[in-house]
Formats: C-alpha cells, sequence, structure tokens
C-alpha cells in the first residue's frame, strides 16, 4: 500500500475527532505557556 493511498484509506475511514491532536480543554497548555512566560509573545 502507498504511502498516499494509507491516509486516503484513514481519512475516509475515521471520524473527524480521530483525524487531528484535539483537546477539549488547553488547560494544562495554557498553564504550562503562563509558567514559561510566553503567553502573547510572538512565535520566533
Amino acid at each position: 500500500m502507498s504511502r498516499q493511498h494509507h491516509w486516503e484509506t484513514v481519512y475516509q475511514t475515521k471520524p473527524l475527532e480521530q483525524l487531528s491532536w484535539t483537546q477539549k480543554s488547553a488547560d494544562s497548555s495554557l498553564d504550562c505557556q503562563h509558567r514559561s512566560g510566553t503567553v502573547g509573545t510572538p512565535p520566533a
């Protein structure tokens, strides 16, 4: 199976929620950003 065929099959057969990394709540990520002082700073 080619790489293209593999991913086409994945996107055609899986529910949208299973296709990408998602968080219901970003609390832990935001907490980490607040502690590191990077909230609101532009990307490098």
